[in-house]
């Protein structure tokens, strides 16, 4: 069976390739596609990255293949600290949640998890951390700038 790719399909590949080591030279990694499964509270939220499987043809090409891959990850988002949805904050833990659901309901969402020191970084608790765009929009930003949580201060 011969392959023919064309040098635009080429082109389109090698663009992707680098704009995923761009972002891997930057510490992060970008995940397009993902599924929403649950908003723990205004900093925290379970998700499904769907991966698609990816065949190395050599010579930095890659081809995508229809195979694909799920994985759970619980993030929490990165440089944000949001009230608790338990105990003395749960007022207003709660209407952060709240106000984090509204903003980003019938978003398309894409997720950004950040990489320290070989790995992907984890913190309390071994949840990832993350940045969450909701229609190119920088979630964990529009958080702080919007009053439902704090830059996160490391105690």
């Amino acid at each position: 069976m011969n392959a023919v790719v064309d040098a635009n399909r080429i082109q389109a590949l090698e663009e992707e390739l680098e704009r995923y080591k761009s972002a891997e030279r930057e510490n992060r990694y970008i995940f397009p596609t993902i599924l929403l499964r649950r908003v723990l509270d205004g900093d925290t939220i379970d998700v499904d990255v769907y991966l698609k499987k990816q065949v190395d043809l050599g010579f930095g090409i890659f081809v995508q293949t229809s195979e694909v891959a799920v994985i759970k990850l619980r993030i929490r988002f990165f440089n944000v600290a949001a009230p608790e949805v338990r105990g003395p904050e749960k007022e207003a833990g709660l209407a952060s949640k709240e106000a984090l659901i509204n903003f980003i309901r019938g978003k398309r969402l894409k997720l950004e998890t950040i990489k320290y020191k070989g790995g992907d970084k984890k913190g309390s608790f071994s949840r990832y951390l993350g940045v969450l765009w909701a229609d190119n929009v920088n979630v964990n930003e529009w958080l702080i700038e919007n009053g439902h949580a704090t830059e996160y201060k490391k105690k």
